[in-house]
This record gives structure tokens, sequence and C-alpha cells, in this order.
């Protein structure tokens, strides 16, 4: 409980950090770079467990400890002065009203929990889609799952700078083109439960990644667009509950569509979320 009061803090406070100390001409790159903490970190975690033979699994977590405590007092000691929001003496009721009703965002929240809720479900559920079309073994299992967060890696740099540079900052725009990408990434992974190709999935697990695993960053982006300055903090922290609500829904929709129909059904499941996704972003264009 105390690790997780902790982590929730960490979205919001590192959004509106990049969105005081840098400029807005690059803040769409910034904010999905930040996002590229989450596959290096689960990478670099996965590595503790080497520790284990030797050291048990303590270790692993005093590790994970050791490293917050020493990101902590960097900030301290680095932490730009002379940018800060303006200091609030309470939070109301009003406020948060304030928050909720702000316009287009919780529009766009939602498609963010669609969009997590997709990476979270293809986390948990990858290799039983994979498993359950295809006669896949453990390396080709291993393999999609390294092709899916490279994917998820290198989607999060390259669409955030693609925001900056052709979309001009709007990350509406940006999303919206994800989700047509993801949905081909989708129509891959559901042709190869019939034809069983590695090939095939292999790149549908990248794609994926590329895409509905490299959302986020672009979703706080547009939260920074869509809420005043003074709401910046309470918006982005609404825009991550509703992200890890997602989290938990679709998974659990994900894993008992393939209880009833198979790999086909979670695949068409999964595409109905994202082209509903898509079809909350498009307000947005105009």
């Amino acid at each position: 409980m105390l690790c997780g009061a902790g982590y929730g803090l960490i979205n919001p406070a590192a959004g509106v950090a990049v969105t005081l100390w840098f400029s807005p001409k690059w803040r769409a790159t910034l904010l999905s770079l930040k996002q590229t903490g989450v596959p290096v970190g689960a990478a670099l975690g996965s590595l503790t467990a080497l520790l284990g033979k030797n050291w048990g699994w303590q270790a692993g977590i005093l590790c994970a400890a050791a490293i917050a405590l020493v990101a902590g007092c960097l900030f301290l000691l680095l932490l730009p002065s002379g940018q800060v929001l303006p200091r609030q003496t309470s939070f109301s009721k009003a406020r948060l009203a304030e928050i909720l009703t702000t316009p287009g965002l919780g529009r766009a929240n939602l498609a963010a929990g669609l969009t997590n809720g997709l990476q979270f479900a293809l986390w948990a559920h990858l290799p039983e889609l994979l498993q359950t079309g295809t006669t896949a073994a453990a390396a080709l299992l291993g393999v999609c799952l390294a092709a899916l967060h490279i994917g998820t890696f290198t989607g999060r740099v390259i669409w955030g700078a693609l925001t900056d540079k052709l979309c001009n900052g709007d990350a509406a725009v940006a999303l919206c083109w994800l989700c047509v990408i993801g949905l081909a990434g989708l129509a891959l992974l559901g042709v190869n439960t019939r034809i069983e190709s590695p090939l095939l999935a292999v790149i549908a697990c990248f794609v994926l990644g590329f895409t509905t695993c490299a959302a986020v960053g672009l979703h706080v982006a547009l939260t920074a667009r869509l809420a005043p300055e003074h709401l910046l903090g309470g918006a982005m922290g609404y825009t991550m509950l509703v992200t890890n609500i997602g989290g938990v829904i679709v998974p659990f929709s994900l894993g008992l569509a393939m209880a009833v129909g198979g790999a086909s059904a979670g695949s068409l499941l999964l595409a109905f979320f994202l082209f509903s996704a898509l079809a909350l972003l498009r307000v947005f264009r105009s």
C-alpha cells in the first residue's frame, strides 16, 4: 500500500514537471520519452532476478528501493527554481468539479483508458493469444514478447517526436493515426490465429507495441493541452486514474472473451476497444 501510494504520485508529478520546465514545442516528445522509463525499468527490474540465487529475492527489492531513494535525492538537489504552479491553499470540491468538467477531458481520458487497457491486456494475455491460435514454442513466445517491448520503447520515442515535428504538438491527431496503425496490428494478430505464421506473429507484436503500448505519453500530452495550468496536476492524476481503471477492465474482458470464443474473439474485442478509442479521439481533430 505504501509503494502504491508513492508510485501513484509519479506520473502526475513528472507530467507537471515536464510541462513547467520545458518548452511546449517539445512537450509531446518529452512526455513520451518520460514514459520509456516503464519498459526500461521493467527490463532492469527483471535483471534483479539474477541476484536471487545468491542473495534471495530481498536483494532485488532492496535494489529497487535504493534506486528510488537516489532518484528522490537527485530531484531534491537538482530541482529547478522559479517555475512552479501557483500555490493552492486547499483542494476543494469545487476545484475537483472543475477538473471533472474540463471540456473534452473526460472523453480524452476514456480513450486513454481503452488504449492503456489494451496495453495491459497484451501484457497479460499475449502468450495465451499466441498459444491458443498457433503451435508456437516457448522460444517464439519469448521473441514475440521481446518484439512487443521493443516496439513499446521505440514507439514512445518516435510518436512523441512525430507529434511535435509533424502535428504541431497536437497529440489528438497523432493518437488517431496511432489507433489506425494499431488496428492493422490487431488484424495481423487475428490473421495469425488462422495461418499460424511465426513471422506474422512477431510483426503483429511489434506493431501493437509500437502503437497501443506507446500511447500513454501522448494521452498525457493531450491532457496538458486541454487542462488549464492551475488544474494541471489534478487533471493528470485524473488521466492516470482512468488509464489504470482501463488496465483492470480491458484485460478482464479479454480473458472472458477468449474463454468463450477463443483467440479470434479476443482479437475482435481488442479491435472494438481500439476503434472506440479512435472514435472518441476524432472529435478533437476539428
